[in-house]
């Protein structure tokens, strides 16, 4: 009996993860992904599997490779997809069960339409025939190509939604009852008994269509999901355990005996129940508490809260508002998996080999993202990484997972990552982290970052460098931290950069020589500095001259990118203040 090998795949990913308001969205939306996938690895057969290696080990991805018995293909492939819709149609009622909504003939018929009879996902699968039991890699190269030229048919009928759209898709028609239009119907739904403000906006401001629902009211995640108020407040959280602990309890008092009650999303921490956002100050006013929790507050109803906490504040300072989302994805795995295929007769055992690998790789990023580390896992299937962090930690820890992911599996990673304000638009914030991860692989041979800080004032900041060079990110960090370089001295460079760029190696470093001079108070804690500066420019040059980012060969571009690093840094020593 022959065997052949099997891709089996779904679709869409990320902009169902895109399609988020509030962390609540994202989490949700990629652990049920994982589900689904995990449905449709069951049904192929554990035992078939060779990419995922473990269903047990981090999240399943969304491409699954099986060698199954050829007469069994079908039969398998079939059962997946049913598996999968099965878990999604069990995931969805769970959620419409918990929602506890009011609902009438025209409201399950959109539900029914948008989950039953148009449910979200797309599913793809082709196979080829193992000639022998060799030929493995001929088996897996056709197949990949069938599946290629299937998933580039369009065999789905495009889809006809009507009336006011959804809040998370702006597609998709939202859920409403007859006669009454979304944004009245989701003002009412907003305010029945068990239905927070912050699990759904007052005021119809939020209207969620069937989709939206299921990701809003689902209970698949177990942990505690933080908001991005939570992650960008994160350090402050800690310092206060450690520096004020007393004076946090006071400010956690005050809120358990503050009526009516605040919602507790963290009700597992037994020493701060509550979202993040309650240690700025901001939140503490009328509107913004109606607006977050559904509350009618006068401003005296708040003053006690507020002096506690501003208490707090005076003893370890104020907050970050900034967060930080990281994307990170390996580099040309299509390519490298296509290598593995050489020589063919050991092909299988070097996918299943690499495919352990992943599985290696998945382990050590539950180690590292931990909210002790100051990072929320999003998503971690295969070579894909999606994490909240707290902004203090972003860097470090996208280094650190590019680092995990070269020592598990021998290939190199590149990521995005975007610094963002804890009231921008989530969906906005994943967009530029998504565009920052292709603008890091624009550099030479990738192995690189991007991070693009979303500042709440002025323009976007963009900045590229290999992972190599990164130190040197680190030692200016540290001395604009310890106060031997001024805040100055970034906006000089970046000023300058265009000018000196021009210059040969010598003037460069004697220009940034004479900028350290003017902008450091202690100029002997910097020997060196200087060169490498220059150097890491050098080495940008290279990589965007390389690589393929626009104009790169009309300037050089190295010195401009690293004042840009400098203005980073700077902007991260100050938690995003100017």
């Amino acid at each position: 009996m022959s065997d052949s090998v099997l891709l089996f795949t779904f679709s869409p990913v990320q902009t169902f993860i895109a399609e988020a308001r509030r962390a609540e969205d994202l989490f949700n939306g990629s652990a049920i992904l994982v589900k689904l996938a995990e449905a449709a690895g069951q049904a192929l057969g554990v035992n078939n599997l060779i990419y995922p290696a473990d269903l047990n080990k981090g999240d399943i991805p969304n491409v699954l490779t099986a060698k199954i018995p050829t007469n069994e293909v079908k039969t398998r492939a079939e059962a997946a997809g049913k598996a999968l819709l099965q878990c999604w149609q069990s995931i969805a009622e769970q959620a419409h069960k918990a929602a506890k909504l009011h609902e009438d003939d025209t409201w399950k018929a959109i539900w029914e339409r948008q989950i039953t009879q148009n449910p979200p996902w797309q599913i793809f699968w082709a196979s080829a025939e193992m000639k022998d039991i060799a030929d493995y890699a001929g088996a897996y190269t056709q197949a990949r190509e069938n599946l290629d030229a299937i998933k580039r048919s369009r065999t789905f009928e495009p889809i006809e939604e009507f009336g006011q759209k959804d809040s998370l898709s702006g597609q998709r028609e939202a859920l409403h009852k007859n006669n009454i239009k979304a944004k009245a119907y989701w003002k009412e739904m907003a305010n029945l008994p068990g239905i927070t403000a912050s699990r759904l906006r007052p005021e119809g401001r939020e209207c969620l269509d069937s989709v939206g629902l299921v990701k809003r009211f689902a209970s698949i995640r177990k942990d505690n999901i933080p908001s991005v108020s939570t992650a960008a407040a994160w350090d402050f959280y800690q310092r206060s355990k450690k520096e004020a602990p007393l004076e946090l309890e006071a400010y956690r008092q005050a809120i358990e005996d503050f009526r009516p009650a605040l919602y507790k999303p963290r009700k597992d921490d037994p020493v701060w129940p509550f979202d993040g956002d309650l240690f700025f100050k901001e939140t503490l006013t009328p509107g913004r508490m109606k607006d977050s929790y559904g509350l009618e507050v006068g401003r005296p109803d708040l003053e006690g809260l507020q002096k506690l906490l501003k208490t707090l504040h005076e003893k370890i300072g104020s907050p970050s508002a900034y967060y930080a989302i990281i994307v990170l994805d390996g580099d040309d795995m299509g390519k490298h998996l296509e290598r593995l295929l050489d020589p063919t007769e050991k092909a299988e055992e070097a996918h299943r080999t690499f495919s352990g690998r992943l599985a290696e790789f998945s382990l050590s990023v539950q180690e590292i993202t931990t909210e002790q580390n100051g990072a929320f896992r999003v998503y971690n299937g295969g070579d894909d990484v999606v994490c909240l962090a707290a902004r203090e930690q972003a860097i470090g820890l996208a280094r650190d997972l590019a680092s995990r992911f070269y020592k598990a599996t021998g290939c190199t990673a590149s990521a995005g990552v975007a610094i963002a304000h804890h009231l921008t638009p989530l969906g906005l914030a994943l967009e530029a982290a998504r565009y920052a991860e292709k603008e890091a692989k624009k550099l030479e041979k990738k192995n690189a970052i991007c991070i693009n800080l979303l500042k709440r004032s002025g323009s976007p900041l963009m900045a590229r460098s290999k992972w190599e060079n990164l130190d040197i990110y680190d030692d200016v960090l540290k001395q604009i931290e310890d106060d031997h370089i001024t805040s100055r001295l970034p906006y000089a460079l970046e000023r300058d950069a265009p000018t000196l760029a021009a210059l040969e190696k010598a003037g460069q470093i004697a220009g940034l020589k004479y900028l350290l001079g003017r902008h450091s108070k202690d100029v002997v804690n910097l020997p060196g500095l200087a060169e490498r500066l220059q150097s890491w420019a050098e080495h940008l040059n290279h990589a965007m001259e390389n690589g393929s980012h626009p104009d790169s060969s009309k300037q050089k571009l190295g010195l401009p990118e690293v004042a840009k690093w400098l203005v980073a840094a700077r902007f991260m020593v100050s938690g995003g203040g100017e």
